[in-house]
């Protein structure tokens, strides 16, 4: 009877374990997809939480190797702010007028910080937890800005394996929320749904 019982425990922890191991290696596909591309466009809702306040954006954001490029959209108050972000240098742009470029310091996450965080989360961070859901894969990522660790969590579309939901954490607290609208093709480039 113990015999019984430990093979089917044995066997129970490999099931599990292949399980893990094929959602990691599907998030790990889905990044590298993502990721390899020249260039990615995207409409997106954006909710911030700073301290007590809450503010809502949305954006169009362009990543291209290690730049972002954001437009503000809405509100419409902030329309035609927009600033790049590439590495440690931002340049802030309003309606065509390109103000300095200025090292990014700061201790939580700017609007303008999310999205490269995000972005350099799913080129390079690491991997922590993988779980599927109804909608998609969840995926959890840790990436460091200024010495701080950082969790990006991202739901992949179940459908069309792109990134849908993406939600910034630090020190286990929401700093933002995003959720991708719309994804634009730039010439030559094909998402699939």
């Amino acid at each position: 009877m113990k015999k019984i019982v430990h093979i089917f425990l044995c066997v129970l922890l490999i099931t599990l374990f292949s399980a893990c191991t094929d959602g990691r290696e599907q998030v790990e596909e889905y990044r590298a997809d993502f990721t390899s591309r020249q260039e990615v466009r995207y409409r997106a809702k954006m909710r911030l939480h700073l301290d007590d306040l809450v503010r809502d954006y949305t954006l169009l954001v362009t990543h291209t190797g290690d730049q972002t490029a954001l437009s503000v959209l809405e509100p419409e108050a902030m329309a035609g702010l927009g600033a790049v972000v590439a590495g440690e240098k931002m340049t802030l742009t309003y309606d065509d007028v390109v103000f300095a470029g200025e090292r990014v310091k700061g201790g939580l996450p700017s609007p303008l910080l999310c999205f490269p965080l995000y972005w350099e989360a799913m080129k390079s961070g690491n991997l922590i937890l993988v779980d599927e859901t109804g909608e998609g894969v969840v995926a959890e990522l840790i990436c460091y800005y200024e010495e701080s660790e950082y969790t990006i969590r991202v739901l992949f579309d179940g459908e069309s394996q792109l990134p849908r939901k993406i939600q910034v954490l630090h020190d286990g607290a929401t700093q933002a929320e995003i959720g991708v609208q719309t994804y634009e093709e730039p010439p030559g480039v094909t998402f699939e749904s």
